[in-house]
């Protein structure tokens, strides 16, 4: 999207001015964004929700072209979010609604706590987990001493659904913000973030329609498909041709440009531009953040340290979704699912997922899964998303296995209509290109990470995609 977006720019207000060349890596464009169908149904690989549509322009172009409503088949949450859900542990037993709806009230109370700005100075945690760790350890004392004054009930039991359905909602929050952990997500970046006010809106003809829309105005040839870039040559002190910049791409082929702008995720950019500790001390510049980084040569020379900083300091996650073309049975309308596992100790968790990711077996790869529900109301295709460690291995899994972990976790969790997986759809969009960037507390520092407008002279821009929460 930001490699079209930019080019439909320039191509719409300066176009006698250049010639445009877009490299793509793949044999599509989107990135991220991709629309399939399965079922019948179309259905989102990667970015899905338009986050807010008040001023959004993503949701102008959708509506300009009649993308939003009147689609010829359904389509991913054509009804919205979906609240008629089962909350339910493992063995099948439901949990108390009263004791649901308070954990759940309580944690967003605390996440927007956190977004509250008048708030921040005077929390004294550095990291989300810390921060929701904190308050619900007072949030169980001040239940247990209500219960007290009022008689009723609150010992192992109870304590232990409260801390069930708060794990459930921290797994909510991993996904939303792409963390493994939320002990590792920085309280100063989760403030960065704000999403456009107004709905939260799906695309009922595909997310897709929308970098079609902005791919129309290029001239035919501008967009070089397969075109994966190897190295990128660039201020030269002693030009080899008459343009600063030289691209070298996989296939062998070479592209030279006064200007480029390079928009990949921020996996392929941290990849792309690690530096040797040696090369840094040569330049008498060490930095903690980038001890560990070795030479790929993708940028030559390597990029300055003011660039290199920020691309150190800011962390990604990884998002896969899963869904399931299931049979439902008798004609049962499926419910949302929330997943209310039985607690695991966190490193005998890392431990299983190691052991069977060597081995080749079945992982739990669902235990850290907020939910599976289906796509719209009336659909008995279903849908669940894999966050971290666990989306990582999803994609070495094969489709068998990623079969029979759905189905077990659903056992597990019964009675739940399902009668067979007819068809099967998990397709990481690309290891790299497909995470999404998150502020990290390990990976954040202080320090300007800025520089002037000057260096806009420089013949090569950075352009950073994938970021939470505009849209996903």
């Amino acid at each position: 999207m930001a490699g079209i977006a930019a080019a439909h720019r320039l191509q719409s207000s300066a176009s006698s001015h250049f010639s445009l060349t877009i490299l793509e890596a793949s044999d599509r464009i989107g990135g991220r964004i991709c629309s399939r169908e399965l079922g019948g149904e179309t259905v989102e690989l990667g970015a899905t929700w338009i986050h807010g549509i008040d001023g959004n322009p993503i949701f102008e172009i959708a509506s300009r072209i009649g993308a939003m409503d009147g689609a010829d088949q359904p389509w991913e949450q054509q009804d919205g979010f979906l609240h008629d859900e089962l909350v339910r542990t493992e063995g099948g037993e439901d949990m108390e609604d009263s004791i649901v709806g308070r954990v759940a009230d309580f944690f967003n109370d605390l996440l927007h706590e956190m977004k509250d700005e008048r708030n921040f100075r005077a929390l004294p945690y550095r990291s989300v987990g810390d921060f929701l760790r904190s308050r619900f350890r007072s949030f169980l004392a001040d239940q247990q001493s209500a219960a007290q004054s009022a008689d009723r009930p609150w010992g192992d039991v109870e304590l232990q659904q409260a801390e069930a359905i708060f794990r459930n909602k921290e797994h909510m929050e991993r996904l939303i913000t792409a963390a493994d952990s939320l002990s590792d997500l920085d309280m100063a970046g989760y403030q960065e973030y704000t999403e456009f006010n107004g709905e939260h809106r799906t695309v009922a003809k595909g997310y897709s329609t929308v970098v079609r829309e902005l791919s129309r105005v290029l001239p035919d040839g501008a967009i070089q498909f397969r075109k994966k870039v190897k190295r990128i040559r660039w201020n030269q002190e002693v030009p080899t041709s008459l343009y600063p910049v030289t691209i070298f791409c996989e296939d062998g082929s070479m592209e030279q440009a006064d200007h480029v702008i390079l928009t990949v995720s921020l996996g392929v950019l941290k990849l792309a531009a690690k530096v040797t500790v040696s090369e840094k001390k040569e330049r008498g510049v060490v930095n903690a953040a980038n001890d560990a980084l070795t030479d790929t040569g993708f940028f030559d020379p390597p990029l300055p340290e003011w660039k290199l900083d920020p691309i150190a300091k800011l962390g990604f996650g990884v998002v896969n979704k899963v869904f399931a073309e299931t049979e439902p049975a008798n004609g049962t309308v499926h419910k949302a699912l929330r997943f209310i596992f039985k607690p695991e100790n966190e490193e005998q968790e890392r431990e299983t997922l190691a052991a069977t990711a060597s081995a080749g077996g079945c992982s739990p790869l669902l235990r850290k899964s907020h939910h599976i529900y289906p796509i719209n109301k009336k659909s008995h295709v279903l849908v669940t998303w894999i966050t971290g460690r666990e989306a990582l291995l999803s994609e070495s899994q094969t489709e068998d296995d990623l079969v029979k972990e759905v189905t077990g976790t659903l056992e597990t969790f019964s009675p739940y209509p399902v009668v067979g997986i007819i068809q099967f759809l998990h397709q990481p969009l690309n290891l790299r290109t497909a995470f999404c960037n998150c502020c990290l507390l390990e990976r954040r520092h202080t320090g300007d990470t800025t520089r002037p407008s000057t260096v806009l002279t420089l013949p090569v821009f950075v352009k950073q995609v994938g970021c939470f929460s505009t849209m996903h």
